[in-house]
């Protein structure tokens, strides 16, 4: 299995600062998972279509994607949204739920925006097989994932340096405090 580095290595031209802000990203996202309930994807531009070169699956709900999703392609017609996200440079949640192995999936795209640029994209890839209301604690999750999702695409999230002190990255067990 490729590591983030050489796929990125090998499908890219991107600048060493925005690999570190891909890897940097990529040892935070576990978080974002973990709030939004979804899978996230970090997909890159190949040709007319994309590269997945990372996963990350939720511990607090279904996963989006039993299978490995690194490495996988997707062309021209499969990634509208992914392309709408980088040439509009915006958060996209606009397509319809699809079917993924017989799991109905609702995507959301997120630029990965580094230097003004956008480099990537994430997808948010949420397993809508058993729907449920969510309690007052998931309502708060996904409004704090849904604001970090932000800084992703504004190019504030994650931070450049390093939080003194922490060995490891939040989980959303860890607790929440939401200023």
């Amino acid at each position: 299995m490729s590591t983030l580095s050489e796929l990125l290595a090998e499908h890219t031209q991107l600048s060493g600062d925005a690999v570190e802000h891909l890897q940097r990203l990529v040892a935070e996202w576990q978080l974002l998972a973990d709030m939004s309930f979804a899978d996230f994807l970090l997909w890159i531009p190949v040709g007319t279509g994309f590269l997945c070169v990372a996963q990350a699956r939720p511990t607090t709900a279904p996963t989006a994607h039993a299978e490995d999703m690194v490495a996988a392609r997707v062309g021209a017609q499969e990634s509208k949204q992914l392309r709408r996200a980088v040439v509009e440079g915006r958060i996209c949640r606009d397509e319809d739920p699809r079917w993924h192995l017989e799991v109905p999936v609702r995507t959301e795209t997120i630029p990965v925006r580094q230097a003004g640029t956008v480099i990537a994209v994430l997808s948010r890839d949420t397993n809508l097989a058993m729907p449920r209301v969510p309690s007052p604690l998931e309502i708060s999750y996904l409004g704090s994932a849904s604001d970090l999702c932000q800084m992703v695409a504004d190019g504030t999230f994650p931070p450049r340096a390093a939080v003194a002190g922490a060995d490891t990255s939040p989980r959303a067990g860890d607790g929440l405090i939401r200023l």
